[in-house]
């Protein structure tokens, strides 16, 4: 009795192949997730979903919309629920945070090598963290929305392209504001404390 394969079967082989070979699946091999919880922002109250975004991962998806049909699952009705991932990028340490209804997207996955950027002209300010603690930095759109941008270390030092009149949000491991800072005219560092 020979056996054979369907095409269905042949294509898995390929492609089980291919991802192992490193053709395939770049999202994968660019994001390392160390920690990821789904809930509210007490660990008591949200489930473990590393394992669910990892999948997200392997399938190619990058980006999603955050809710109880993500995961299958709502641990807290009637609240609102947060994601909250630590994961690493090319090996540089990131976070990321959404509420139900917030798409959620892992920066940097095609930057390269080479991030967070470095260089790249135009105006920069640089935030340096003066807490003494992990701090959060977020750029606010004019519109209202947080867009991610580092995870900062006691005097760890953030440079990002702005201009005079951004406004950007700090905020602390349990995703509390500690201030809002606006962008000055002239740049340069601003110290976070």
């Amino acid at each position: 009795m020979t056996a054979s394969l369907r095409p269905v079967h042949l294509c898995r082989l390929l492609i089980a192949l291919l991802l192992s070979l490193g053709c395939l699946g770049t999202a994968q091999a660019q994001i390392k997730i160390r920690t990821a919880s789904y809930g509210r922002l007490k660990p008591e109250r949200s489930v473990d979903v590393k394992q669910q975004l990892e999948n997200l991962l392997n399938q190619g998806t990058t980006a999603f919309r955050v809710g109880p049909s993500l995961f299958g699952f709502n641990p807290n009705p009637g609240r609102a629920n947060f994601l909250v991932v630590e994961y690493e990028v090319y090996g540089q340490k990131a976070f990321g945070r959404a509420e139900d209804g917030d798409r959620f997207a892992f920066k940097g996955v095609s930057s390269g090598p080479s991030y967070p950027p470095s260089g790249g002209g135009g105006d920069r300010v640089r935030f340096e963290n003066a807490y003494g603690r992990v701090i959060y930095l977020y750029e606010l759109s004019r519109w209202g929305s947080w867009e991610w941008k580092a995870q900062l270390d006691p005097g760890a030092v953030y440079a990002s392209p702005a201009r005079p009149g951004d406004r950007w949000a700090v905020t602390d491991r349990a995703g509390r504001t500690l201030q809002t800072v606006t962008v000055p005219r002239g740049l340069g560092l601003m110290r976070l404390r």
